[in-house]
C-alpha cells in the first residue's frame, strides 16, 4: 500500500500536480472531460466514484499480461547491467586473458601494446552501457513514453558494440602483422558476432511487438 501511495503521488507530480486517469479496462490514458475511453469505449466513472478509489490514477497492470515487463524491470535489466559492469572491469584489468590461475595479460600486452588501449576503452564503454541499462530500466518502470524505445535502442547498441570491438581487436592485431584467415575469423569473431546478432535481433522483435501492444500504458 505504501508503494502504491508513493507511485500515485509521483504520478500526480509528473502531470503538474493534476490527477491523470487511465482506463480500468485497457489502460489507455483518459483526458479530463472525456466520458468514455478513447480506445475501448469503456465508460469513465463520475468524480464521486473516482474519489472512492485511486485505481484510475495509474496504468492498471492487469489490463494486459505484464509478466514479461515485470521480468524485464525486476530481473533481466538488473542482471544485464551487472554482467556488463563486471565484463567492463575485466576488460580494463585484462582479466579476459587469464588462463586458469595464470594471468597472461602482461605477456599479451607486452607483444601487442595497443591492444590494452582497445580493451580499456571497450571496458569503459561497457560500464557506461551498464549505467544506460539501469536508466532504461528506470524509464520502463516509470511508464515513461520513451521507455520502450530506449529498450530497443539498448539491443541495437549492444550489437553495434560487439561488432565494433571485434573489428577493433582484429585491426589492432593486423597492425602487428597478425592476420586471421577467413576460417579463423568465422570460428572466432564470426561466431560471436553472429550469435549476438541472432540474440539481439530476436529480443528486438519480441520487445517491439510486445510494447507496441502496450504503448498506451507508457504516457509520462
Amino acid at each position: 500500500m505504501l508503494l502504491r501511495y508513493m507511485w500515485y503521488h509521483i504520478t500526480i507530480m509528473r502531470n503538474g500536480g493534476k490527477l491523470r486517469m487511465f482506463c480500468k479496462n485497457c489502460g489507455a490514458a483518459i483526458e479530463k472531460g472525456q466520458t468514455n475511453c478513447p480506445v475501448c469505449g469503456t465508460a469513465v466513472p463520475s468524480e464521486s466514484e473516482r474519489s472512492v478509489s485511486a485505481q484510475y490514477a495509474y496504468p492498471p497492470a492487469t489490463a494486459l499480461p505484464m509478466k514479461w515487463y515485470k521480468f524485464l524491470i525486476n530481473f533481466m535489466l538488473f542482471f544485464s547491467a551487472a554482467l556488463n559492469a563486471i565484463s567492463g572491469v575485466q576488460l580494463i584489468i585484462g582479466g579476459q586473458y587469464r588462463d586458469g590461475n595464470v594471468d597472461m595479460s602482461g605477456l599479451v600486452y607486452s607483444q601487442f601494446g595497443a591492444l590494452k588501449t582497445v580493451d580499456v576503452v571497450a571496458g569503459i564503454v561497457l560500464i557506461a552501457f551498464a549505467l544506460f541499462t539501469l536508466y532504461v530500466r528506470s524509464r520502463l518502470a516509470g511508464y515513461c513514453k520513451n521507455g520502450p524505445k530506449m529498450l530497443l535502442l539498448l539491443y541495437i547498441l549492444g550489437f553495434a558494440y560487439t561488432v565494433l570491438y571485434a573489428a577493433a581487436v582484429d585491426i589492432t592485431l593486423a597492425s602487428y602483422g597478425v592476420s586471421l584467415n577467413i576460417v579463423d575469423f568465422l570460428l572466432t569473431d564470426g561466431v560471436t558476432v553472429l550469435t549476438t546478432a541472432v540474440v539481439d535481433g530476436v529480443m528486438f522483435v519480441i520487445n517491439l511487438e510486445y510494447f507496441r501492444n502496450r504503448k498506451h500504458l507508457f504516457v509520462f
